[in-house]
């Protein structure tokens, strides 16, 4: 995260009806979307998306983003230096999924090589996950554990190595 936010974390909020809400938070990665609606019998917390910095600029707020709160992000956002386009990929044995943060944001991928493709602010990060892999015997799976450190300096590729056989039950 840049130098300017350091201290805080930056986020939004709106709602979306009687008891239902969206918040979404600025990170080094993009911007993370998490709603909460108690309007419902199974009502809570969930996950109402993510955007790059590229994403946001191209088409504007997720979630029915008010227009007042788009406009603060995209002022805040100008005001940041802007970071370079990284690409993050599994190299070797494809995984069935894919656990895994960046920065500590959370993510999922099944079935996909690319586990990041946008732009992430100059200076260090981190990788880190486990990849899954089927075996013969569907009740069981081997895992394999990553953590990679990286600095941000120009765009860049970033290649994660993935052997199943190195994985463990």
């Amino acid at each position: 995260m840049p130098r300017k936010s350091a201290a805080r974390k930056l986020s939004w909020g709106w709602e979306l009806g009687p008891n239902h809400w969206m918040s979404v938070t600025l990170r080094p990665s993009g911007l993370r979307y998490i709603g909460s609606d108690w309007a419902s019998q199974s009502g809570g917390d969930y996950a109402g998306g993510f955007q790059s910095l590229a994403e946001f600029d191209r088409d504007s707020g997720l979630q029915e983003m008010p227009v007042a709160v788009a406009t603060e992000i995209a002022q805040y956002i100008a005001e940041l230096p802007r970071g370079h386009a990284v690409r993050i990929v599994i190299v070797g044995t494809a995984p069935a999924e894919v656990h895994y943060t960046i920065d500590d944001e959370p993510y999922l991928r099944k079935a996909d090589a690319v586990l990041f493709d946008g732009a992430l602010w100059e200076g260090p990060h981190q990788i880190s996950g486990m990849m899954i892999f089927p075996i013969a015997d569907s009740r069981r799976r081997r895992k394999l554990k990553f953590k990679q450190h990286f600095v941000v300096a120009a765009a860049m590729t970033l290649e994660i190595p993935s052997a199943a056989e190195d994985a463990t039950v």
